[in-house]
């Protein structure tokens, strides 16, 4: 008798209830611009013509949004700027949802980490940073790429690219260049803020949820294995994120 190969898994669970109904983490397949929409009808008006070439036969752009996830911001927000190089400003629904975070939905790196980067001409200075409740579990070894939401209808918000291993940080939080030097600027809850990116060439199933009692336990082992010695030992960490969520 054969058994068919179990697929892996990657799971994404928010630590606020409630997130993953409303506006959950969604397959990059899902997500459509609204210029695609006028892409495709101009390809089908005037495939009759036989057009030498279309966009919408570009698989560059298109074969993009058929790997991996789209992370949405989970609430409305104001971002408030005076400048390129001063401090911003946010204002959020309700001061309620810091707590549910356990921290400030919108901030920024200190100094002396973004100093060393280069300075965008159409972005503030500060690098900013959306915080979200969700994490990410993910089969053993597997390293995801965060990037930026390619060929979007705007560009307020630009996520910067970066490599995640969830065996040292399952939270999906979004740094990223903020491209409105001077007045007030609205992002809408669902706003998306990122593209993550399976480095695996393997099929997989994946799972959107409320974190459970088991999840959350991880946070609290996680905090140990990180501040008992002078130095984090990535390793171990390694080794209790795979025993702790049995990714053998």
């Amino acid at each position: 008798m054969f058994f068919k190969k179990k697929k892996p898994k990657i799971e994404f669970f928010s630590k606020v209830p409630g997130i993953a109904d409303t506006y959950p983490i969604i397959p990059a397949s899902k997500f459509s611009p609204r210029w695609m929409k006028a892409c495709k009808d101009d390809y089908i008006r005037t495939k009759s013509f036989r057009v030498p070439s279309h966009l919408q036969s570009c698989p560059g752009i298109f074969d993009l949004y058929k790997h991996g996830f789209i992370i949405p911001l989970w609430h409305d927000t104001v971002i408030k700027t005076e400048g390129e190089n001063e401090a911003f400003g946010y204002v959020h629904p309700s001061e309620i949802l810091s707590e549910m975070l356990e921290g400030e939905p919108v901030g920024t790196h200190p100094y002396n980490i973004t100093k060393f980067l280069p300075k965008r001409p159409q972005s503030i200075a500060p690098i900013m940073k959306f915080n979200t409740p969700w994490n990410v579990i993910a089969p053993k070894g597997m390293k995801f790429l965060m990037t930026a939401v390619a060929y979007t209808d705007t560009y307020e918000f630009e996520a910067s690219t970066g490599i995640l291993d969830p065996s040292y940080s399952t939270e999906l939080n979004v740094q990223g260049y903020w491209n409105v030097k001077r007045g007030e600027k609205q992002l809408k809850a669902g706003h998306a803020l990122a593209h993550l990116i399976p480095l695996t060439e393997e099929s997989y199933d994946y799972e959107v949820r409320d974190a459970t009692e088991h999840d959350l336990k991880w946070f609290e082992k996680r905090t140990y294995f990180q501040i008992h010695g002078f130095k984090v030992n990535k390793a171990l960490l390694k080794n209790m994120y795979n025993k702790h969520f049995r990714r053998n």
